[in-house]
């Protein structure tokens, strides 16, 4: 039987896919000792990340130092230690990094550590997690969800009735200032986790993955507004490909039941820190292999600078692990769809806004219209040219009456040719 041209290209794609992952995978980790100038040996810290390839910050020692590095992780200096808890870190660039300190303090340096000032900001808790946009924007989850826009001088109250949110909140990640996620334990039930996402800058929150039954979530990494994964207690690995709407769980073989901490370079490529080691995967989290041979060491954090292609991950026998790939690896085309799909809405009911998930396995002219029960348009949301990948549209309602909806996503070959088009039609409702 004759092999046709889709199958004979899906194949060279495969094997074209195994071996840049296979590249990335064979790169050597280097082992660093950490030396620190207080002394310290053991660090049982979940908060360090890097500016860059040679710049990074440490909360260490029951949480009561903080120190940095400007060789690459080798030698660490102290810059504060006192009774003060440091709870959360959140580097921006080498010069700007911000902090949450005891119950009520937003600590912050604008020259790269040598001062810190802090701002008083209420709290009952030791609070969530802190996310920057830049050296002036940025949220911290409090007892209140906070934002400042003058780095950390100031903050208002964008959210003080979402308990979940506000009070649990320990992994934050945004892609821009309207969508965020965050995830971290059920405030009402032992080992309970959630992830949530919002679309208006946190004024309200949705949350997916909600239960008694799912684990704590513990790390969590969007590499764009469609592509996520996260992981949590019982040795959990979380994934979604629509931006949150849903989230596929896992376990990862023979890893500890306490997960730390994920990070990915691409969609493929990921790492996760572990209680008995670090795992590796270059299938975007179908298979994990262990890159660690020490069971002895807990590896609590995982910092991944894209840019600079170079991955670090944090034991607590104050050990750093560095892998480098600055060897030219573009993300495997299997990420890309392998099939066009247009997914429900989420919310749905909504009132006023949705968010609609779609795919294209390749480049396409696109149209996405909204109906009325009457076949009347009403909406488009989507014209012209894409290219292929996961994608994404948000529609804003407020101009519609209750009822009941229809979006229809039309899609036709680039070039006229003789690949295939898809068309579907999914139903919404508006409910004010």
């Amino acid at each position: 039987m004759k092999t046709q041209a889709p199958f004979r290209y899906s194949f060279i794609i495969t094997v074209l896919t195994i071996i840049i992952s296979l590249q990335m995978f064979s790169q050597d980790w280097v082992k660093i000792k950490m030396n620190f100038s207080s002394g310290d040996t053991i660090i049982p810290t979940f908060q360090a990340d890097f500016a860059n390839k040679n710049i990074g910050w440490i909360i260490h020692d029951a949480q009561r130092k903080i120190s940095k590095t400007t060789d690459g992780g080798y030698n660490w200096i102290l810059e504060e230690n006192n009774s003060n808890r440091k709870w959360y870190l959140f580097v921006v660039d080498s010069n700007n990094v911000y902090m949450k300190k005891d119950y009520h303090w937003i600590s912050y340096t604008k020259d790269g550590g040598e001062t810190w000032d802090s701002t008083y900001v209420q709290s009952s808790h030791t609070g969530g997690g802190l996310y920057f946009f830049n050296s002036d924007e940025g949220y911290y989850f409090g007892m209140y969800l906070y934002y400042t826009s003058d780095g950390g001088k100031t903050w208002s109250i964008i959210n003080k009735n979402d308990s979940l949110v506000i009070i649990s909140s320990m992994q934050v990640d945004f892609i821009d200032r309207n969508h965020g996620w965050v995830g971290g334990g059920h405030p009402s039930v032992i080992d309970g986790g959630f992830i949530g996402y919002t679309m208006d800058s946190g004024k309200s929150w949705y949350y997916p993955y909600e239960s008694l039954y799912y684990q704590y979530v513990t790390g969590l990494d969007m590499i764009d507004s469609i592509r996520g994964f996260a992981v949590g207690f019982g040795s959990t690995f979380f994934k979604t490909s629509n931006g949150g709407l849903s989230w596929d769980q896992t376990i990862i073989t023979n890893a500890s039941y306490y997960l730390n901490d994920v990070g990915f370079m691409d969609s493929a490529n990921g790492w996760v820190a572990a209680d008995n080691g670090v795992f590796q995967t270059i299938d975007g989290g179908s298979t994990w292999t262990k890159v660690t041979l020490s069971a002895n060491t807990a590896y609590k954090k995982i910092s991944i600078l894209r840019d600079d292609k170079i991955v670090f991950a944090f034991g607590t026998d104050a050990s750093l692990l560095k892998l480098d790939l600055t060897t030219d690896v573009d993300e495997p085309s299997e990420n890309l769809p392998q099939k066009f799909n247009l997914y429900q809405n989420y919310p749905n009911p909504f009132n006023p806004m949705t968010i609609i998930n779609y795919q294209l396995p390749y480049d396409n002219y696109v149209t996405i219209k909204v109906y009325n029960i009457l076949g009347e348009e009403v909406a488009t949301l989507v014209y012209g040219m894409q290219d292929a990948g996961y994608k994404s549209v948000e529609y804003d309602a407020s101009s519609l009456s209750s009822g009941v909806y229809f979006y229809r996503m039309l899609a036709r070959p680039a070039d006229g040719g003789q690949a295939e088009s898809y068309t579907n039609v999914m139903k919404f409702i508006v409910m004010k």
